[in-house]
C-alpha cells in the first residue's frame, strides 16, 4: 500500500547532437530547445519529461520532474526519489 511507485520505459532513445558548448550545466532547460523531450508517466506525482543530447565534450541528460512530494534522506537509500538512467549498447554496434 505504501510502496513507492516507479515509472519505467524501454524505448529507442532520441539523442540529439548539439553544437559544442550549447549546453550549460546550470539546472535550467533553456539550452535544450534543439532536443526532443519525451514524456514518461502522467500527473503531478511521478511524471517527467526527459531528453538526451551530446557534443564533443560529453553526453547530457535533461529531466523536468513533477512530484507532489520529494523524498530525500541524509543518506541515499532505496526509498528516496531518484532519476536513474541506464544505457545499454548492443554488442557489435559500436
Amino acid at each position: 500500500l505504501f510502496a513507492p511507485r516507479a515509472a519505467s520505459a524501454q524505448v529507442a532513445l532520441s539523442v540529439v547532437q548539439l553544437e559544442d558548448g550549447a549546453i550549460r550545466v546550470d539546472g535550467s532547460l533553456r539550452d535544450w530547445t534543439g532536443a526532443r523531450m519525451t514524456d514518461l508517466g502522467s500527473g503531478a506525482d511521478g511524471s517527467m519529461r526527459w531528453a538526451l543530447a551530446y557534443d564533443a565534450r560529453g553526453l547530457y541528460v535533461a529531466a523536468d520532474v513533477q512530484d507532489e512530494r520529494l523524498i530525500r534522506n541524509r543518506e541515499p537509500g532505496d526509498g528516496d526519489d531518484a532519476v536513474i538512467v541506464t544505457l545499454a549498447m548492443p554488442a557489435g554496434r559500436g
